[in-house]
């Protein structure tokens, strides 16, 4: 009972959130909803684990937005009130099947609720297939067989091996990174984290090496992944510092509509932790003497900064690139003074010299007086 009222009055109010948690597009009305077809998926996993659906990334799972939205949300829902009505009403009468579908709930009444975990990740279901075990014990033992319980343990038997099998499968393509990146991405080629994987695989057998046939094949997964509803905006981030360091042929790519496209997944995303670092990775390479298109990084910059409140560090930043790549003191003198603003607010002295030791060095007087006013 203790434990049931500090879910209610703590654990409910603290994690419920009518917007998108921080790093995922779904609230928590949403995550329940769907967390509703998840489990028969997860059930779906454990009776019938073929590798071609066993997908390990889920990104392009669709949300349940709506009782009726998909439909499959209402029927799912319904299913799993009837499954525990009859196993309270039955808990007498066929008790493993009670305790089944009871453990299989319970194992999941943490990561299928109102914490904003992944919508899916099926090897939740380690503590909980012990539940459909029991259901299935239940169900086997009730079987009415002429011939004795020969016929059951024969059945039982070739169904262990069976599963052993596919489980002896599915090691092995987990032993090699690139068979398993490229199982992934072929079984779910709508999961850009699957296309991601392969992407990075095919890059690091490049070796980072231009030439290499390696380095184009990661170019053009990434070029596909870039593509998909549910992808980040971390693969035409690869594009644009693959291209920016060479080795990719016009006809393999158009960064142009790649700069186009990252620009509006930023001005849409959510922008989650992978997204707003996407902006000062690029700021990063481009300092660092990347060839980072200055047509579009301005208006990477502007974006972000429309966007969302940015730390004191990240407008000096900003700064030191208007300033020493584009010359545009204007602009530069702007985001220092509001660095230096918020610096001082959050007691960060350090930045403060840092931007003044910046500018001295540069022998940029005007500016450091200009700040000072």
């Amino acid at each position: 009972m203790s434990a049931f009222l500090l879910f209610i009055f703590w654990a409910l109010p603290h994690y419920y959130s009518a917007e998108p948690y921080p790093g995922r597009d779904f609230n928590t009305s949403e995550r329940l909803l769907t967390q509703a077809r998840v489990l028969w998926l997860y059930v779906q996993q454990v009776l019938l684990p073929l590798p071609s659906t066993l997908y390990f990334y889920y990104d392009d799972f669709p949300i349940s937005t709506g009782w009726l939205q998909p439909a499959s949300t209402l029927f799912a829902v319904l299913g799993w009130l009837v499954l525990f009505g009859m196993a309270v009403c039955w808990r007498h009468r066929f008790p493993l099947f009670a305790l089944g579908v009871f453990w299989f709930l319970a194992a999941h009444f943490i990561t299928s609720n109102v914490i904003g975990l992944e919508m899916v990740f099926e090897h939740r279901n380690y503590f909980a297939l012990l539940g459909i075990l029991l259901i299935c014990v239940e169900m086997i033992s009730r079987l009415p067989v002429r011939d004795g319980p020969g016929i059951k343990y024969a059945g039982v038997a070739a169904l262990v091996v069976g599963i052993a099998f596919l489980g002896a499968v599915r090691a092995a393509t987990w032993g090699n990174v690139l068979l398993l990146a490229t199982d992934m991405a072929q079984a779910n080629p709508k999961s850009a984290r699957a296309g991601m994987d392969l992407g990075v695989a095919y890059y690091e057998m490049s070796g980072g090496d231009t030439n290499s046939p390696f380095y184009q094949f990661a170019a053009r997964e990434f070029e596909r992944v870039s593509t998909l509803p549910s992808a980040s905006t971390q693969p035409m981030i690869n594009l644009i510092i693959m291209s920016a360091s060479g080795g990719l042929p016009d006809d393999l790519l158009d960064v142009d509509v790649v700069w186009q496209r990252y620009l509006q997944r930023l001005r849409t995303l959510h922008l989650s932790v992978e997204t707003r670092t996407s902006v000062w990775s690029l700021l990063d390479q481009r300092m660092k003497g990347k060839a980072i298109d200055d047509r579009y990084l301005p208006q990477v910059l502007e974006v972000i900064f429309a966007r969302a409140e940015q730390d004191d560090y990240r407008h000096a930043q900003a700064a030191d690139y208007y300033l020493n790549v584009l010359h545009q003191s204007d602009v530069a003198i702007e985001h220092y003074k509001t660095a230096i603003q918020k610096a001082k607010v959050n007691g960060n002295s350090r930045l403060v010299e840092a931007i003044h030791g910046e500018l001295l060095e540069r022998g940029a007087l005007d500016l450091i007086f200009q700040l000072a006013n």
